[in-house]
């Protein structure tokens, strides 16, 4: 068996060597790297294209091919030597996968001599037939496209609204009006957080933030779609009064049932913020992108990171990449959560 499997690989470098598309004219700029999935022997490749391949185009050089590798989406640090070329290559991907991942979300990085990477999870469809391998297609593509970024940062002060309002309705209060690609509110009443005729009751929500309008508007449908509609990340409880009595004599009193109220506990401070990240070897470092800040205003907060611990753990980068991405209708993403004072 082993001498069968070392046989086949051999064969199959040589017939890499006869099947590899005629040397062009390289373009650095429009280059990219695949990672493959091969039917016929079951056989995992790392392909080199000196341009953005068209469809059945066959790659002009092999970085790695693998028979023991069932599967890209383990995440993968592997390097080497290209198999035609000789040229040094170093990828690095995190762990992903088909239904926790979306289209085009970012997952690593790559380098080919002196040329860098971000990859990206592709969808999977056929790249190229080879006589020997059949059918491949692509599960990575790595291409010289930045990356952009959103980190998501909840403050560990927490302020306690007294009524019965939702996380969803304290931050639709988000402003319809963006000019000169910022903004800057002034407090906005949450009236249904305010007890009638109890000063001192009055909580405000304001936003502050710098962008493209574009931008601005989906950093917002990210906080009131995908952050205000998550219930793990917001604590609610009822509370139980019991009603006043009116007593004639202690053995006769006339009490009016019980009734409750609610409150919700939640972040003082949300702040969203994009980045632009070049690939590797590029010199140029992570580009601003747009940024939002969201700070609810009530009296005396207090510390609690019970609540941004769950925004971490609900709101996993993975799983904020299929929202982010349609929000922004711009794929290549990549997601992170924080906590801050």
């Amino acid at each position: 068996m082993a001498l069968y499997r070392i046989s086949t690989l051999l064969a199959l470098v040589f017939f890499l060597y006869h099947t590899t598309a005629s040397a062009i004219k390289r373009d650095a700029a429009n280059s990219q790297i695949r990672f493959v999935g091969c039917m016929n022997n079951k056989v995992r490749a790392i392909t080199y294209n000196d341009w953005a391949p068209q469809p059945g185009q066959i790659p002009d050089d092999w970085l790695l091919v693998d028979d023991k590798q069932s599967s890209f989406l383990a995440g993968s640090q592997l390097e080497g030597n290209s198999i035609l070329r000789k040229t040094k290559w170093k990828v690095q991907t995190q762990q992903h996968g088909w239904e926790s991942e979306t289209f085009k979300s970012f997952i690593g990085t790559a380098t080919y001599g002196n040329e860098g990477f971000n990859c990206f999870q592709d969808d999977a469809h056929a790249v190229f037939l080879n006589f020997f391998l059949g059918n491949c297609y692509t599960e990575i593509y790595c291409t010289h496209q930045e990356a952009r970024n959103l980190t998501i940062t909840a403050s560990t002060d927490v302020v306690e609204l007294a009524t019965n309002v939702t996380a969803e309705e304290i931050i639709s209060h988000a402003p319809e009006r963006l000019e000169k690609q910022s903004m800057n509110t002034n407090p906005v009443k949450i009236d249904k957080a305010t007890i009638p005729f109890s000063p001192g009751t009055e909580c405000f929500i304001s936003y502050e933030g710098k962008g493209t309008n574009e931008d601005l508007k989906a950093l917002i449908r990210v906080l009131t779609e995908i952050i205000g509609k998550e219930p793990a990340l917001f604590k609610y409880e009822v509370d139980k009064h019991n009603g006043a009595c009116v007593c004639l004599n202690p053995n006769s009193c006339v009490c009016k049932d019980p009734y409750y109220t609610g409150h919700l506990t939640m972040p003082r401070k949300y702040t969203l913020v994009t980045t632009n990240n070049p690939p590797p070897l590029s010199n140029e470092n992570p580009g601003p992108g747009a940024w939002l800040e969201a700070t609810v205003s009530c009296a005396s907060p207090t510390e609690d990171s019970s609540l941004c611990k769950a925004l971490k753990t609900g709101l996993k980068g993975t799983a904020l990449i299929p929202g982010v991405s349609q929000v922004f209708e711009s794929l290549l993403w990549s997601a992170n959560v924080a906590c801050s004072h």
